[in-house]
């Protein structure tokens, strides 16, 4: 029996070679088909819910320039102490109200302010100028940043299940992150790879332009895309029964002090201004290093007060640190540090920091703003291309594209659709504390 001859091996090895770069571009399909699904179904509202999460992360700052109150005319100038701020506060109060909480901003351009609850949970602000505590003005409790918060968080359903809705499309981004570095080879060529454009062409009709548009900003905002992704699944977790128990130290504070009430669960007197900054300067020397950003006061006798802020831990909200208080006496009851945290409590910690951009200050929540944007975007280029990508199988050069989008949503867009209707009517409802 004779080897075969070369042209024989030659023409073989042209068939393996054949072979398998059909099996490679038939995997690469796949993934692409999968990539485009994700992108596209859901398009609509993926859009709108990163749209509202891109604004939150600024919406403090939006609120600012619409609430003159909130600006603080002295930057340099140290704050006013918690209890300054509290005696003021409580002149602006009328018959029935309390303050639930003082919070101090990190920011020097922002003025303190108090969170006020009235008979039938009404709520409002009062703020307080952050460099004499005295009252600058007062605000409604519903703000740009409650809106965009609540609707991004929950479509305002209210129960888990709008955080379950919301938190499930972390699931769509990842697959859809994975999927487009499939099938984009050699992707970190494309980092600073200009859109190409065609003459004569609008470029939301230029499908060379949009998907070259939609590769780039998709390539530059991985970083954040990781981020929300991860923690979105981490919010489906918590609100499935797997969030972080609270610290052992306010369960043993609120434990110790609900013996001490009687009766239990009267109303709480009001805490006065000097024992409170008893309490602040207690909890300093409890924690040191600490800078308070919020106390919270009780609404019933069997509450402490709580003196929180940051210190030493990273990327954590500011109940990590906290001390707890006999509202009565001003008795520290328990303390806790971020750095006492298990691991199951800092991953929960981290999760806002991370996810909201608040972590490094106004430069962070800048950066999440423009790469949200992008986000954003991508949402919106990726159905675009979708719709385009048809126009030319028909060869039409100007199309009607929402038509064409819609239709390649096929039944998932009434579920969109759906989402965003029963977000408007139950808006109006939550936000007026009817929910």
């Amino acid at each position: 029996m004779t080897g075969a001859g070369p042209a024989e091996n030659a023409q073989s090895l042209r068939l393996a070679h054949a072979h398998r770069s059909s099996g490679a571009a038939k995997r690469r399909s796949l993934w692409w088909r999968v990539h485009a699904w994700a992108g596209l179904k859901l398009s609509l509202l993926l859009a709108v819910i990163l749209f509202t999460g891109t604004l939150a992360t600024v919406s403090n700052e939006i609120d600012w320039l619409l609430r003159p109150p909130m600006r603080a005319t002295s930057t340099d100038a140290p704050p006013a102490s918690f209890g300054t701020m509290l005696g003021r506060a409580q002149t602006a109060l009328s018959r029935d109200e309390r303050i639930d909480r003082l919070i101090l901003p990190e920011d020097s351009w922002q003025n303190a302010r108090a969170l006020v609850r009235g008979p039938g949970d009404q709520r409002r602000f009062i703020y307080l100028d952050r460099a004499t505590g005295d009252v600058a003005g007062e605000g409604s409790w519903i703000t740009i940043q409650r809106v965009l918060r609540d609707m991004h968080r929950r479509l305002f359903i209210p129960t888990d299940w709008g955080i379950r809705i919301v938190s499930a499309f972390a699931i769509l981004l990842l697959v859809s992150l994975v999927t487009g570095l499939v099938t984009y080879k050699r992707f970190w060529r494309g980092l600073f790879r200009r859109p190409r454009t065609q003459a004569e062409t609008a470029l939301v009709h230029d499908r060379r332009f949009m998907g070259d548009l939609h590769r780039l900003l998709g390539l530059w905002s991985i970083p954040l895309l990781v981020v929300i992704s991860l923690t979105g699944l981490w919010y489906l977790v918590e609100a499935s029964g797997g969030a972080a128990p609270k610290p052992r130290a306010e369960q043993e504070a609120r434990a110790q002090l609900a013996a001490r009430a009687e009766p239990a669960a009267a109303p709480a007197g009001p805490v006065s201004p000097d024992l409170l900054d008893q309490m602040v300067a207690e909890a300093k020397a409890q924690i040191p290093g600490l800078e308070v950003r919020e106390v919270h006061l009780p609404g019933m006798s069997d509450q402490p007060v709580a003196v929180m802020g940051q210190a030493s831990a990273s990327l954590v909200r500011n109940r990590a640190n906290a001390v707890w208080f006999d509202p009565a006496s001003g008795e520290p009851l328990a303390a806790v540090r971020g750095e006492a945290l298990n691991a199951h409590q800092r991953i929960a910690e981290a999760a806002d920091p991370l996810h909201f951009g608040t972590f490094g200050g106004l430069a962070t929540r800048i950066l999440y703003f423009l790469l949200g944007l992008a986000l954003t975007f991508l949402a919106v280029s990726g159905a675009l291309v979708h719709a385009l990508r048809l126009a030319a199988a028909d060869r039409e050069a100007y199309p009607a594209l929402a038509p064409r989008i819609l239709a390649g949503m096929g039944a998932w867009r009434y579920l969109s659709v759906a989402g965003l209707v029963i977000a408007l009517v139950l808006a109006p409802l939550s936000l007026s504390g009817r929910l």
